[in-house]
């Protein structure tokens, strides 16, 4: 995806699907964190559920999950 926010790295973060949820990290998710930071936590996973707010960058993100 593309975002118009001049503060979002090349690779801003990660989210994967494992073991029935959803995690997303910082970085690539494995060596190379993002510039600007994902979420609160820098570099740790966080499991993403529904209503959850993600900061990346300057942009904040609201997930919102279909069933």
């Amino acid at each position: 995806m593309r975002f118009n926010d001049t503060s979002l790295s090349r690779v801003q973060c990660t989210i994967d699907f494992i073991d029935d949820k959803w995690l997303i990290k910082d970085g690539d998710g494995a060596t190379k964190a993002s510039t600007n930071g994902t979420w609160l936590f820098g570099e740790e996973e966080i499991k993403v559920e529904n209503d959850s707010v993600i900061k990346a960058g300057q942009s904040l993100f609201k997930v919102t999950m279909i069933v």
